[in-house]
């Protein structure tokens, strides 16, 4: 979503707002260190979400980029939408 005027420097609050759409929409503009970002704030489900339209190593890069515990919660959501 360009030009959808949300940025990471925004309250989380904001962040945990987006729908799944407006994540993967965003994630496709940012570099690969703010979607890790954006991924590690926005409602987990929604990211999720996002994380599960990308490909197979854009999704592992950006989850390479998480600390352990937001890729292992973010992994265990994506794994289970998927299964």
């Amino acid at each position: 979503m360009a030009g959808s005027g949300v940025q990471l420097g925004g309250s989380a609050a904001q962040l945990k707002k987006l729908h799944a759409k407006d994540v993967a929409a965003i994630l496709a503009d940012l570099p690969r260190t703010q979607q890790a970002q954006l991924a590690a704030l926005a409602q987990p489900s929604a990211a999720a979400e996002a994380l599960a339209q990308l490909d197979a190593d854009h999704r592992e890069t950006l989850l390479a980029e998480l600390d352990e515990p937001d890729r292992a919660r973010l992994q265990a959501l994506v794994d289970s939408d998927a299964g």
